[in-house]
């Protein structure tokens, strides 16, 4: 049995779910969509929809890219070593507000890229030091401003640290 993952639009009370990152799910009565913003489909629950939670063992292994396999307008996720770091910078926002965003390069034993961090993402380079081991998952990648494609980090996007 093939497993993977999708997201899931929640509404209204259903919002507030009691299982969390790493949870084993079951679903029913669900139908699927293409989301008109990104384009893939995902699942929205019906009214008479249940989202519970599972301790059946699915044996789901999150896909890992090579660097040097990475393209432009995809979703990847990278497991690598951090080998460069850059300084949290705070900006305005169109809508008045201010955010903030960092850099970093991660390789691995094909490649190297630049990750950028968006709002909350960006404190994880206080977190690490060059040669810590990190994990990105659902990162989109992009044309930096040198023309390379780079992985930025969005909403959906998980960054998280294994080894300082």
């Amino acid at each position: 049995m093939e497993t993977g993952k999708i997201n899931i639009t929640l509404w209204d009370e259903r919002t507030e779910v009691p299982f969390g990152e790493d949870d084993t799910i079951e679903v029913r009565n669900a139908y699927a969509k293409k989301n008109n913003y990104t384009g893939k489909t995902e699942l929205q629950l019906s009214r008479e929809g249940v989202v519970e939670q599972t301790e059946a063992d699915i044996g789901y292994n999150e896909k890992i890219t090579p660097i040097t396999d990475i393209e432009i307008d995809r979703t990847y996720s990278i497991r690598g070593f951090v080998s460069g770091i850059g300084e949290i910078r705070e900006f305005t926002r169109r809508d008045g507000g201010v955010g903030q965003v960092a850099n970093m390069h991660v390789s691995d034993d094909t490649g190297r890229i630049r990750v950028t961090l968006w709002g909350d993402h960006a404190e994880v380079v206080d977190e690490i030091d060059i040669g810590s081991e990190v994990l990105i998952i659902d990162a989109q990648t992009r044309t930096g401003f040198s023309e390379e494609v780079e992985l930025n980090l969005n909403w959906n996007s998980k960054v998280r640290v294994l080894k300082r």
